[in-house]
This record gives C-alpha cells, sequence and structure tokens, in this order.
C-alpha cells in the first residue's frame, strides 16, 4: 500500500514538469513549504494496553509540507512519518477548474490482546490455547484516489475514484472446537495470519443540459482475503446420534471468504435555484461470495422534491425504495482439507431473508427570525420480508413511524442554542434489539461569557422500551418482562484566557447507560429456562485540563492530564448462571469490571531563528485494572512516549 502511494504520487506530478517549464513566466501568487525530523522513543510496562494504538519501537520521525499557488496552477504536498507503520500523505493538484487531483494515503498500527481461556488451568481438558505466547498486531493502510476532469467551456465532467485497503498482521482466532457433536465445550484459539485486501473503483459523467444536471456512476468493489483464509480444525469421530456429521477429519472453519461485486447509479436533478427543486436516482448493486455461492442483488430508488412557499419556509418530500434479493445454495458440502473425497454435506441450509422497504418523509424548515429555526419531521417506514417462515420468529412485515422537532436559536450574539427531540415507534419488530418505542433528546449550548471565557454544554438521551422478546428452541419462548434500554450522555468544556499569555482548558464527560432485559439459556440439564430482569450496565467519567503558557517570544509550554474511570456490570441472578454447574461455569465469573486510565502530558516550543522551531513533547499513561479479575483480557500497564523535532519552514 505504501508502494501504491507513492507511485501514484509520482504520477501525478509527471504532467507538472511541462506545466512547470515556463515557471519564470508565470507569476508566484502564494508559495510555503516546511520540513521537520526528530526522534521519537516509546517503551512500556505489563501490558501494550495501555496504548493500544502505537507501535513500540524507537523511530526516526519526520515530514513535510509544500504549497505553491503558481497560477493556473494549484499544488499542495504533505506527509508525516512516526515509524515504520503509522504515516500519513496527502496530495492535491489543480489546473484551473479543468483538472482536480486529490490521493491520501494513512497508515494505522494496532495492538491486540491475546485473550487467555483459562487462566486458572482447570480445564486442560476442553481447552487448547495454542496461541499462548503470541502477541498480535495488525497494520492498516487506507488510500483514497480522485480525479476530476472538466470539458473546457461546458458543463460536463469525468470524474474517477479509487478507494484501497489492506490489513496485515495476525490475530487471535478463538472457536468451538466439537462442542456441536460431543455435548462438551471444547474451546480453542489459534494465531490467524491475515493479508486482507478491499478495492473499490469507480468511474462516471455528470453534466447540465438547460435546468437539469444528471450523473452516472459505475463501480467495482472486490475483497480478498489472504493469510490464514480458512482455518483447519482436526474433528474426532463424534458421539452416535451427533446432526449432521458422521466422520472424523481435518474439516475448514470460520472460512472468510473473497467477494466481488459491481454497482451502477444515475443521479437527476433539476437546478438548485427557484421555489421548487426535484430530484431522483436509481441505484443496483451486487456481491458474490467465492466460497459459498451466495449471492445478493439490491436495488435502491429515491425521489424527493424541496419547495420554497415563502422565504421563510421550506419543504422537503422524500421517498425510498430498498430492495435486497439474497440467495444462497440449498445444500453445503465441506470436504476433508487432506482427503477430498472425505465430505459431509448439511441438506437443509436456511434461506436468506430477502426484504423490500418503502420509506416516505416529510421534513419542513421554519426560521421565524434572523435568531431561530424549527425544523420538524415526520416519517413512515414499512419493511416486507421472504423466506422469513424458516426462522420462526421474524415477522413478515414491520412498520416504523417517527416524528422529530429540533430548533437553533442565538437569544443574543454570543450564544448558541441547539435543542433536538425524537420520537420512534415499531409495529412487530424485526429483531429483539429493537424496541417498541423510543425516544431520544439531544441539547447543546455554546457561550461566549466573556471574551476571554467561552463555554460549551451538551446533553445526549436515548431510552426504548420492548415487549414480548421471542426465542427459539424448537419452539417459540417469549420473555414476560419489558427490555428497556436507557443512556444518558454529559459533556462540558470551558476555556479561560487567564492573561494574553496563558490559557485553561477543563473538559468534562460522563456517560451512563443500562439494558434490562430477560435472558433465555439451558440450565446444566439442558432445560429452557430464564434469567430475569437481567441487567447490563456501562459507567464511564472523564474529566481533563489543559494548561498552555507562553513564557517569552520564543518559548511556548503547555501541560494536561486527563483521568478517566470506567464500570461495566453483567449481574445475573439464576442460580446456574451464579454458580455454574457441573458441565457450565458460571458467568457470573465474567460479570464485572473496572478500568482506571490518567495521562500526563507536557510539551515546548521554541523558536531558535525566525523559521526554524523545536519541539518536545512527554506524555506517561497508566492503564489500571481495578478488579484484576483474571477472567477478563484487561491487563495493567504504563507506557511512555517522548519526542523531539526540528522543524524549518520557508515562504
Amino acid at each position: 500500500m505504501k508502494k501504491t502511494f507513492i507511485i501514484l504520487c509520482i504520477l501525478a506530478l509527471i504532467p507538472l514538469s511541462t506545466a512547470y517549464g515556463d515557471i519564470a513566466e508565470l507569476e508566484h501568487e502564494s508559495l510555503s513549504s516546511s520540513v521537520w525530523l526528530g526522534y521519537r522513543m516509546i517503551d512500556y510496562i505489563d501490558s501494550k494496553r495501555a496504548e493500544e494504538f502505537e507501535y513500540f519501537e524507537n523511530s526516526v520521525i519526520g515530514g513535510l509540507e509544500y504549497r505553491t499557488f503558481t497560477l493556473p496552477h494549484r499544488l499542495h504536498l504533505e506527509f508525516d512519518l512516526e515509524n515504520q507503520y503509522d504515516y500519513f500523505g496527502d496530495l492535491s493538484y489543480a489546473y484551473q477548474d479543468f483538472i482536480l487531483l486529490r490521493a491520501i494515503h494513512r497508515n494505522t498500527f494496532h495492538n491486540w490482546t491475546n485473550i487467555e481461556l483459562d487462566p486458572t488451568g482447570t480445564n486442560t481438558a476442553t481447552v487448547r490455547w495454542d496461541s499462548a505466547s503470541d502477541i498480535y498486531d495488525t497494520r492498516t493502510g487506507i488510500t483514497d484516489v480522485s480525479l476530476r476532469l472538466k470539458a473546457p467551456d461546458y458543463p460536463v465532467h469525468l470524474f474517477a475514484s479509487a478507494h484501497l485497503v489492506s490489513k496485515e498482521g495476525t490475530k487471535q482466532q478463538i472457536f468451538a472446537g466439537d462442542q456441536v457433536f460431543r455435548g462438551n465445550v471444547d474451546r480453542n484459539s489459534e494465531e490467524r495470519d491475515i493479508d486482507w485486501k478491499t478495492q473499490e473503483y469507480k468511474v462516471g459523467v455528470n453534466g447540465h443540459i438547460n435546468w437539469i444536471e444528471a450523473e452516472y456512476i459505475y463501480g467495482q468493489k472486490t475483497f480478498t482475503a489472504g493469510g490464514d483464509a480458512t482455518m483447519v480444525y482436526a474433528y474426532p469421530l463424534p458421539s452416535p446420534g451427533a446432526p449432521i456429521r458422521n466422520i472424523a477429519g481435518d474439516f475448514p472453519h470460520n472460512v472468510i471468504p473473497d467477494t466481488k461485486g459491481t454497482s451502477h447509479t444515475v443521479r437527476v436533478h433539476t437546478n438548485y435555484t427557484g421555489k421548487l427543486v426535484a430530484t431522483g436516482s436509481l441505484s443496483t448493486k451486487n456481491r458474490e461470495s467465492d466460497y459459498s455461492g451466495a449471492k445478493a442483488d439490491y436495488v435502491t430508488g429515491t425521489t424527493a422534491i424541496t419547495w420554497m412557499p415563502i422565504t421563510k419556509l421550506t419543504m422537503f418530500l422524500k421517498y425510498k425504495y430498498d430492495k435486497k434479493d439474497i440467495e444462497n445454495p440449498d445444500t453445503v458440502t465441506i470436504a476433508d482439507v487432506n482427503v477430498p473425497a472425505n465430505t459431509y454435506t448439511d441438506p437443509a441450509v436456511r434461506d436468506s431473508i430477502s426484504s423490500t422497504t418503502s420509506r416516505v418523509s416529510l421534513t419542513a424548515r421554519y426560521r421565524p427570525s434572523k435568531i431561530a429555526t424549527i425544523r420538524a419531521n415526520i416519517t413512515h417506514e414499512t419493511r416486507t420480508r421472504e423466506e422469513e417462515e424458516q426462522w420462526h420468529i421474524v415477522p413478515d412485515s414491520t412498520q416504523m413511524n417517527s416524528f422529530y422537532l429540533s430548533a437553533d436559536a442565538s437569544p443574543v450574539k454570543s450564544m448558541k442554542f441547539k435543542l433536538k427531540y425524537g420520537h420512534e415507534s415499531y409495529t412487530d419488530p424485526g429483531y429483539n434489539i429493537i424496541p417498541d418505542s423510543s425516544q431520544a433528546l439531544k441539547a447543546s449550548m455554546s457561550w461566549l461569557i466573556h471574551p476571554n471565557v467561552s463555554a460549551l454544554l451538551s446533553y445526549s438521551g436515548k431510552w426504548q422500551d420492548r415487549k414480548d422478546l421471542l426465542y427459539y428452541d424448537g419452539s417459540v419462548n417469549t420473555s414476560i418482562n419489558n427490555r428497556e434500554v436507557g443512556s444518558n450522555l454529559y459533556f462540558g468544556n470551558i476555556s479561560f484566557l487567564i492573561v494574553n499569555d496563558t490559557s485553561l482548558t477543563l473538559s468534562y464527560a460522563h456517560l451512563n447507560s443500562e439494558i434490562e432485559e430477560d435472558l433465555f439459556f439451558h440450565d446444566g440439564g439442558g432445560a429452557p429456562t430464564w434469567d430475569e430482569n437481567t441487567p447490563y450496565k456501562e459507567i464511564a467519567t472523564n474529566v481533563a485540563a489543559t494548561l498552555e503558557k507562553r513564557m517569552t517570544d520564543r518559548l511556548e509550554l503547555s501541560t494536561g492530564v486527563a483521568y478517566t474511570h470506567s464500570q461495566a456490570s453483567f449481574e445475573v441472578d439464576h442460580a446456574n448462571l451464579v454458580n455454574g454447574t457441573a458441565t457450565v461455569e458460571p458467568v457470573s465469573q465474567y460479570s464485572e469490571t473496572e478500568l482506571k486510565e490518567i495521562v500526563y502530558s507536557i510539551g515546548a516550543s521554541y523558536r531558535i531563528m525566525k523559521d526554524l522551531i523545536i519541539d518536545g513533547y512527554y506524555k506517561y499513561v497508566d492503564f489500571n485494572d481495578v478488579d484484576d479479575n483474571i477472567w477478563d483480557d484487561v491487563e495493567d500497564g504504563t507506557a511512555q512516549t517522548f519526542f523531539v523535532k526540528l522543524t524549518k519552514k520557508w515562504g
């Protein structure tokens, strides 16, 4: 991916060699550039979880930025390097309005936790943890390239874009080995090499024809799973009467298939001037799995009318049609990877659910005065499903009605308010996580209290209610209590300019959420039963402060501290879940989590000369698993990062 970006940059600069051949004859409107170089040191103790997205190796760091407007050319180039796996590049070039090129690449690093399946060492007969000593990490590269060409003196554009994503590295693969066929809990962990590539390309054309603008886009998307795309497990001979499989062998599992697909999109709209505007679009898309042969076809159509009867009032009427047609084979045959003739077949694969959705909405925006704007929206949606009867608890149709009302106001120049309320109701929800009714409220206020004091306050809340959760276990089982969901997020930020050379910023955030519902499970004897009104709770609080001070005309200092405290609990009550059984481990041992993290940072910037600056930065992170629960995947850890860099600027 890095090589791809460099090649694209080189190709993009080729036409500039001719364009800049007579640069002396052109007028320099603007020219600026900078180059920086430094060194980064990083270290950790106990666990990399303290800096989950950092590459823990010392490295040279550097970057550059070049910006020039030598009309009719415009060029901007930026590149930043933190280490061999974390870097960013951005290239833009334009020639008048005839050529517009943009290429962006970003590469990131991620440390993954190796979850220990049996930290007590008491279940060695049913746990296989082959990857106990492995450390996992992945590197992700994302490249976006776009090119637009305009016909001279005519409103027609040709355009193309590419979106490329690659992910390489290793991850932990956890799976149940032979649980279905032998009746005991067989848990496994193996290292999985990944080399995933997603490639999406689009080409299109648009233009004006009198008072209508039309556009057509063709797209192609593929996903390729390299590395260990297929895992293999040595399945033993199952117990008599086991379902489906009656042979032993080395069979694939956790397969990641290659997929491919194309899309066609047509858009049409009238001129965005006047009181009446109409738009419409039609899109078709297909996807196919190379492994199973499953196929999916999508058709989406939208149309919208915008009407402005008076200057203060605008109406938007929109209709959307969405059809999903998903097909899969009726049977699946899996072969022994070493003995292809050794196969077993599932003769009764359920059909995937296809659906058709119609959605109509009406939105009104009214501005009674310069200081306030009011918006209202009503929406009705109907979704019908096919082949849903094979899934027993999925309804053949669902209806949704919603209403939203929002207002923006600025009663005085230094103060702004935003308020939004929404209500949704569902008839025959399709899945247990969809509520019968839902309400949401958002509110925020920004206030310039004083020329030296500014504040921002916001609140976001959501509440959901659902009756009759459905589970299928040979027959439909219905819960007797409601599923209730509630969440609240509070945020506050205030900044002080204490004196002309000192500023202080304080922030506070608090999140609390809870889900309470009946859980359906099998007890130790295999009988279906319920754990009623089981709550899952999350609470997180973050407090942060940042102080910046200009010591002299050359020296600036900054320091900050951030503290985060988070808790989560899954409070089961049924005796089998609390104490476990002879064959089932207690769920309660996984239930509690409490984490604390504190981050200290300090930075300095010193201007050696007018265009020469040296910067230094230090950060210390202390990540603490308060509960020290051996059954979770959290470990204590500390991390320290320090870098120093020298920047030279021109222009």
